[in-house]
């Protein structure tokens, strides 16, 4: 293996390695219960049991994400989950919101 590619394969670890905690954090959140992720669903007239399935999920994908084997399948996963998150916030009119100067 060149350097070149081991530096490619490095680099690619620390960002699948970043992802997965901030999936682990976000899905953490959902689970405990804090505000702000309890307020967006509230928001989105979607029910408690979704943000528990939710948060779950997250947490799933970030551990799929670290086990090399199963690395493809939790970010196929994942971005299932976050096709859904796009979905609600279009819905919502929350996207179309952000992008207005």
């Amino acid at each position: 293996m060149t350097q070149v590619s081991k530096a490619k394969k490095t680099t690619l670890w620390i960002y699948t390695t970043l992802l997965a905690g901030f999936f682990l954090l976000v899905g953490t959140l959902k689970l405990t219960g804090a505000e702000l992720p309890v307020a967006e669903f509230v928001k989105f007239g979607l029910p408690n049991w979704f943000r528990l399935f939710v948060g779950i999920a997250e947490i799933v994908g970030a551990a799929l994400l670290i086990v090399p084997r199963t690395t493809t399948l939790g970010a196929v996963k994942l971005g299932v989950l976050m096709l859904g998150c796009v979905f609600f916030h279009f819905r919502s009119g929350e996207a179309l919101q952000s992008t207005r100067a």
